[in-house]
C-alpha cells in the first residue's frame, strides 16, 4: 500500500504540469494564427500596390501617346511642343480601369541635333489613387520631328 500512495502523489504533481504545457501550446497556436493573418494582410496590400502601379504605368503611356499624336498628327505637318508646357489628362470620366488615374505630360525641351533634325523630349507621369494607396510611374520619350 505504501508504494501506491507514493505513486498517487507523483501523479497529482504531473497533472499541474500538463495544464502549463496546454496553456503554452494554446499561446503558441494563437501567436501563429496572428502571424498568418498579418502575412495575409500584407500580401493583399502588396497586390493592391502592384495593380495600382500597373494602372499608373498605363495612364502614363496613354498620356504620352496623346502628346505624341499632338506633336506628330496624322496627315498633317509636325508641330513642336512648347518648352515647359504641361498637359493634364483626367481619366475619371472614361469607362475602364483608369478611372482613378491622371496623366501629366510635360514637354521638357526642343532641340536640333547635329544632323539638323528637330527633337522634342517629353515626360509623362501617370498617377493613380485608390483610398490610401497611391502609385506613380514616369515615362520619358524623345521624339524626332
Amino acid at each position: 500500500m505504501r508504494t501506491f500512495l507514493m505513486h498517487s502523489k507523483t501523479n497529482s504533481r504531473q497533472q499541474g504540469s500538463a495544464l502549463i504545457v496546454m496553456i503554452f501550446a494554446i499561446v503558441v497556436f494563437f501567436s501563429l494564427a496572428a502571424l498568418l493573418i498579418n502575412i495575409n494582410s500584407r500580401s493583399q496590400q502588396s497586390v493592391s500596390y502592384e495593380i495600382l502601379g500597373t494602372k499608373a504605368l498605363w495612364a502614363a503611356r496613354s498620356g504620352m501617346e496623346h502628346a505624341i499624336q499632338n506633336v506628330l498628327p496624322i496627315n498633317q505637318p509636325a508641330a513642336l511642343c512648347t518648352n515647359g508646357s504641361t498637359t493634364v489628362i483626367d481619366f475619371s470620366g472614361v469607362d475602364g480601369n483608369l478611372q482613378q488615374c491622371t496623366a501629366s505630360v510635360v514637354c521638357a525641351s526642343n532641340f536640333v541635333s547635329n544632323e539638323g533634325m528637330k527633337h522634342a523630349e517629353m515626360q509623362s507621369t501617370g498617377t493613380c489613387i485608390a483610398g490610401d494607396f497611391r502609385a506613380q510611374r514616369i515615362i520619358k520619350v524623345e521624339v524626332k520631328i
